[in-house]
């Protein structure tokens, strides 16, 4: 097997695994991995934090984004510009 078709097959597998994760597991997952974050030192020390807006299968980093905000540093998220083409 080449390394694309395991990197496909491993894909295929977490995607898998994920879809049957607990709500409940998942929401506290991601609070644990945002309170860590927010308590580092170099999070504490930073004025400026790039980050990114997790969606439905990953990471829900709504607290650490909002509480980057009320600590009053400034908040970088990355910019994905989807194109899709208009059939034809």
């Amino acid at each position: 097997m080449s390394v694309i078709e395991e990197k496909k097959a491993l894909r295929t597998f977490i995607r898998k695994k994920e879809r049957t994760l607990d709500p409940v597991y998942k929401a506290e997952s991601s609070e644990a991995i945002c309170r860590h974050l927010l308590a580092l030192d170099e999070y504490k020390s930073a004025k400026i934090v790039f980050a990114f807006a997790g969606t439905e299968k990953e990471i829900d980093t709504s607290l650490f984004m909002n509480e980057t905000i009320a600590a009053g540093k400034t908040l970088i998220l990355p910019l994905s510009l989807i194109h899709i083409s208009e059939p034809t």
